[in-house]
């Protein structure tokens, strides 16, 4: 069977790209420009989910913990963020998925975390459109070397 995205992930994101079994995702949040990470792999023939980092391929955790650090330097950039914040919680969602949050001093849960700081207010789609298109561009030239 294939990789199911988890209902919740899919229904808070979009997808922007995968980068080999990485899927690129945005999170439908306009208060924070926020990108989700989610290795698009099963453990067996069951579509069973990778629940924890650990449980990754070695060749899969390299490419996302390299994949983490080149969006974290372009949305560090691109938004001029005072502070990027990357997290695998797993607590309410147990797929496994990487947060890569850029934080700035005044970001309405600013220095506290985002989780838990207020409900998710989604994205106009002009803006969503917006962000989905400077991923996508970023990829494309980052596409070369990561």
């Amino acid at each position: 069977m294939a990789f199911v995205l988890d209902k919740r992930l899919e229904g808070d994101s979009y997808l922007a790209v995968t980068h080999k079994h990485i899927q690129i995702r945005l999170a439908d949040d306009t208060r924070y420009f926020w990108v989700i990470l989610v290795p698009a792999i099963t453990r067996d023939q069951n579509s069973t989910f990778v629940s924890e980092i650990h449980d990754l391929p070695t060749a899969v955790a390299a490419d996302l913990w390299s994949l983490s650090s080149r969006i974290s330097r372009w949305l560090q950039a691109h938004t001029k963020a005072d502070k990027i914040n990357i997290a695998a919680l797993g607590n309410v969602v147990n797929q496994l998925h990487l947060h890569v949050v850029a934080r700035h001093h005044s970001d309405p849960a600013w220095p506290a975390p985002i989780w838990g700081h207020g409900a998710m207010d989604p994205l106009e789609t002009s803006e969503r459109d917006r962000r989905l298109a400077s991923l996508q561009d970023w990829y494309k030239q980052a596409s070369g070397i990561i």
